[in-house]
């Protein structure tokens, strides 16, 4: 696995963090991997839960999906749900 899928898994991790407290009605910031994106999502109780159960899944606006290196496993009109294998590169090396 390359730098460049690392990179986009910790850049998921990243923008996943900022989404972990949010709650019913709130808008979910897009979960893709590019940090310049400011795209946003508005999830049910019931896809809050669904999100939080698998941390290997990152919830994006339409097109924001990569696949080359993310596989889509849920679509609507209103959101991907997109699954990465890839370890994050580490944020502090050792």
């Amino acid at each position: 696995m390359g730098n460049r899928e690392r990179q986009a898994a910790l850049n998921h991790q990243v923008k996943a963090a900022r989404n972990d407290e949010r709650t019913e009605g709130s808008e979910l910031g897009c979960e893709c991997s590019d940090l310049r994106c400011n795209g946003t999502l508005h999830l049910s109780a019931e896809e809050l839960t669904l999100r939080r159960r698998n941390r290997k899944r990152f919830w994006v606006k339409p097109g924001h999906e990569h696949l080359g290196f993310e596989r889509v496993v849920d679509r609507d009109d209103e959101r991907v749900v997109v699954e990465m294998d890839a370890a994050p590169l580490s944020a502090v090396s050792s």
